[in-house]
């Protein structure tokens, strides 16, 4: 199992997913309106994202195990992150190969998909939104990344355009201005990007 913690300031820290860190984990991804995701939704085969939902809000027991029974069987599902010790975030983040949702990413990278991980998901506790974390965070993960001998990292915002249009309902994947500041650069469209809602994929290599 990995448990790998690194603090890469004396101030910010990045600790991976694991059962002592699991109720942090659980602050960020259960409530809200649809109930309880534990970010689960990546790993997980869904017909249609009503029935997503439906997972969400009537049986969220059922996501929280898939991430715990990952989590224990060594898997790498993300980290938290935290500053002088007070929590900061969330960020889903795997080697692409370990990523249900990521199979066509996968088909794509070939054996690049055992060494790159992929960020689906960025949640931030409200006190520390709109102040520049992911940023942070990204710089911080990209330094985490190479210790787990990963070569590159993906994120997959959406265009600015569809967060004008659709504003915080797509902010769930991260922001394309965190992640150029990062240092990460735009590579093609996502491969569900569409007119409604363009996204892209931004990659950085370690």
């Amino acid at each position: 199992m990995h448990t790998l913690e690194l603090l890469v300031t004396r101030k910010f820290e990045l600790k991976t997913l694991s059962p002592e860190n699991f109720a942090d984990f659980e602050k960020l991804t259960v409530g809200g309106k649809h109930g309880g995701c534990y970010c689960a939704f990546w790993h997980q085969k869904f017909n249609s994202i009503e029935e997503w939902h439906q997972r969400e809000r009537e049986a969220p027991e059922k996501n929280r195990d898939c991430m715990r029974q990952r989590v224990d069987s060594g898997f790498h599902v993300g980290v938290l992150a935290y500053e002088s010790g007070k929590l900061v975030g969330w960020v889903s983040v795997s080697p692409v190969a370990e990523v249900y949702w990521a199979w066509r990413r996968m088909a794509v990278l070939a054996e690049k998909a055992r060494t790159t991980a992929c960020i689906t998901c960025i949640a931030l506790a409200p006190e520390f939104r709109g102040k520049g974390y992911q940023k942070t965070i990204l710089k911080n993960l990209c330094e985490y990344g190479r210790r787990l001998a990963w070569e590159a990292i993906e994120g997959y915002p959406f265009d600015c355009e569809a967060v004008e249009k659709l504003g915080a309902d797509v902010h769930w994947p991260g922001l394309i201005k965190g992640f150029s500041e990062a240092g990460f650069v735009r590579v093609g469209p996502h491969w569900l990007s569409n007119d409604q809602a363009p996204r892209s994929i931004f990659s950085v290599g370690l």
